[in-house]
């Protein structure tokens, strides 16, 4: 939330270009864990509970973020790794949403979360290889100035790939969500893959029931420290079963139902429904006693590494983030994501044709119904012969033009990425004589009586250890 102290960690290799590359940028003050060499390892800012630390002889791992990882379970594996590739099978035994990191024998191994929440990120500071779930940190550490072109790609939307894994700063690389980072003394940075899609060999009642497994795991990790935990009830079936399967653990629950201004949204019944057979308190907000869409947003945002992308309803989320704590929550659960997991686009149609015509056009004929297609627009768009490359490409020459038929969306490679109406292709001279790159530190610089300018993250705070 704006206003909020961020938090940050850099990884550095066990060398010794890495431990002077620490003392350099002064970062003495900040929160460290150590190599089992005595070396610097992570330092930055973050929560005094975070993270979960072990070590085993010449092997130590930190799980940074929302796990069922503890202290036991994690010594345990950690006695038995040989190899980084060994911490690479770890993290798909663990719950949650987090980033591990491991030093193993001298080699620095490092992952975020598959959904790409918890990222990692890449560059070169001083000539030494540095992770960080941050790019920006990475950035003022390095002196690297942000690409004013990346920044303008952020107006598309949607941001295609592989652009919207790009960093707003030439220099930083971004670790892909299925890749972990690899730092070994002596040799440049590389990155392996640890986790592949599965062969599709599941039959729908067992992937249903994994799912189902996956999704109470993940909810226990969540609520098995007890407390107040606020969860949504929209009555939709992505928040719904996340508030019955919260109710199975030892939090107390308070469901948080937000109005709609619709009066004929048929989500308020079904979450009136839901209510009755779930135990706690139940808190619905009226859609006018909290922010409209859109509100506050000439107001400075979350620190960030780059643009927040729900500006529309920050003011909103952070309005309904203070009531839950006042009430006592230490934490709120979300159905956000599940359209985005269960919910494939038509375009599943293309591949599924050619292999299985009938079942092609079974399908095809519920979507046009439901999507109110015309058989000339559906069979078009899904004939259409053009690859990745070309379709990206014309993208890239319409960011500006009216959004083409739906129909050619949802059956292609998606939806075609549009600029806002007032987008320019050359940016008004007063951003190049007023726009200057911002200054790096290099070291902790002192600004205010009270505050310093942190080397690796480039912003004035208190001393992270104060």
């Amino acid at each position: 939330m704006s206003g909020h102290p961020r938090t940050w960690f850099v990884v550095l290799p066990d060398t010794e270009a890495g431990a002077a590359t620490a003392a350099v940028r002064g970062t003495a003050e900040c929160r460290a864990l150590h190599h089992p060499s005595g070396r610097p390892w992570i330092l930055g800012h973050w929560p005094g509970d975070e993270p979960v630390t072990v070590q085993a002889g010449p092997v130590a791992l930190a799980v940074f973020g929302t796990s069922d990882a503890d202290p036991h379970r994690l010594r345990r594996h950690a006695e038995r790794v040989r190899d980084p590739r060994d911490v690479l099978a770890l993290g798909g035994d663990l719950a949650g949403s987090f980033h591990l990191l491991a030093t193993v024998y001298g080699t620095v191994a490092a992952r975020g979360s598959l959904s790409g929440l918890r990222r990692l990120h890449l560059a070169e500071v001083d000539g030494v290889p540095v992770l960080s779930d941050r790019a920006d940190v990475l950035a003022a550490a390095a002196g690297l100035s942000p690409s004013r072109d990346r920044l303008a790609l952020r107006l598309a939307d949607p941001l295609p790939h592989p652009v919207d894994a790009l960093p707003l700063w030439p220099g930083v690389t971004a670790v892909p969500p299925n890749h972990a980072a690899v730092l070994a003394p002596g040799r440049p940075a590389r990155t392996l893959a640890h986790w592949h899609p599965p062969a599709p060999r599941r039959t729908p009642p067992d992937a249903a029931t994994v799912l189902g497994q996956a999704l109470h795991r993940a909810v226990d990790t969540r609520t098995r420290d007890g407390g107040l935990i606020a969860a949504d009830l929209s009555g939709g079936l992505d928040s719904t079963p996340l508030c019955f399967l919260a109710a199975t653990g030892p939090a107390e629950l308070l469901t948080v139902t937000i109005g709609s201004v619709d009066p004929h949204h048929e989500d308020a019944a079904w979450a009136q429904r839901a209510a009755r057979h779930l135990p706690g308190r139940r808190l619905v907000l009226p859609a006018e006693d909290i922010p409209a869409m859109f509100a506050d947003i000439d107001t400075p945002g979350p620190q960030g590494d780059e643009p927040f992308a729900w500006t529309r309803t920050r003011a909103r989320d952070e309005a309904v983030a203070r009531l839950l704590a006042t009430h006592g929550a230490r934490l709120r659960i979300s159905g956000e994501g599940g359209d985005e997991v269960l919910q494939a686009l038509p375009a599943y149609l293309r591949t599924v044709l050619p292999r299985h015509p009938a079942t092609a056009a079974r399908h095809l004929r519920g979507h046009r119904a439901r999507l109110r297609w015309t058989l000339s627009d559906a069979l078009s768009a899904l004939t259409d012969p053009r690859p990745y490359p070309a379709w990206l490409a014309r993208a890239a020459d319409r960011l500006t033009h009216p959004d083409p038929p739906r129909t050619t969306q949802l059956l292609g490679w998606g939806l075609a990425p549009r600029l806002p109406p007032w987008a320019t292709a050359k940016p008004p001279n007063w951003c190049a004589t007023s726009c200057g790159p911002p200054r790096a530190p290099n070291r902790w610089r002192r600004s205010t009586p009270s505050t310093r300018r942190c080397a690796w993250s480039g912003t004035a705070r208190r001393p992270c250890g104060s």
